[in-house]
């Protein structure tokens, strides 16, 4: 009974052989690979611990939900930043950030820049900064959009994406509206 079972286990082991090897042979094995570039969302997640407020979850994929927003004002940065990415390589890119913010006493300036950062905590900037760019945001909500052009990025699998927003040292108050609003889209270049 076991050489039976044997018997067939072998045949079919030699079959699959001589197919693979008649396929290389004959012609090749071509297919279609879809690739779904990521979303980043702004989150209320703390990354570091509840009292922290500098340091933010950018989900991938994925946001916690909710209503109230992030508020920072001045020189309090806040720092948005992913899981680690799990990759050694990005091909280059668009990204499209959109933030849903308001300025609550009077129209500002706020620096946006994304950065790939050092997996652990405390996060070290990668330099230069793959996006840099400054907005005027007004005393009522609204949305505000840019666009930067990332190219083709190395990486070690513990590095991460932040999204990091500031003000100089400016007294005006901030406030960035999350549940799946604020992100940053991302595209093939």
């Amino acid at each position: 009974m076991n050489k039976k079972i044997a018997g067939v286990l072998l045949g079919v082991l030699l079959v699959g052989i001589v197919s693979a090897g008649l396929i290389t042979s004959w012609g090749t094995i071509s297919g279609n690979v879809i690739i779904e570039e990521p979303t980043f969302y702004l989150s209320a997640e703390h990354l570091v611990d509840e009292n922290d407020t500098k340091y933010w979850a950018l989900g991938i994929d994925d946001y916690v939900d909710r209503t109230d927003p992030v508020s920072f004002t001045g020189g309090d940065t806040k720092w948005f930043v992913s899981p680690s990415l799990g990759v050694e390589s990005f091909y280059a890119t668009n990204y499209k950030i959109i933030l849903e913010a308001e300025s609550t006493n009077e129209s500002g300036k706020l620096d946006i820049a994304v950065y790939i950062v050092d997996g652990e905590f405390p996060f070290s900037k990668h330099t230069p900064a793959l996006c840099e760019k400054s907005i005027d945001v007004f005393n009522y909500r609204d949305d505000y959009e840019i666009n930067c052009e990332i190219p083709e990025l190395s990486l070690y699998e513990s590095d991460r994406i932040a999204l990091i927003l500031s003000d100089g040292a400016n007294s005006i108050t901030y406030k960035i509206y999350l549940k799946g609003i604020s992100k940053i889209e991302v595209t093939a270049a």
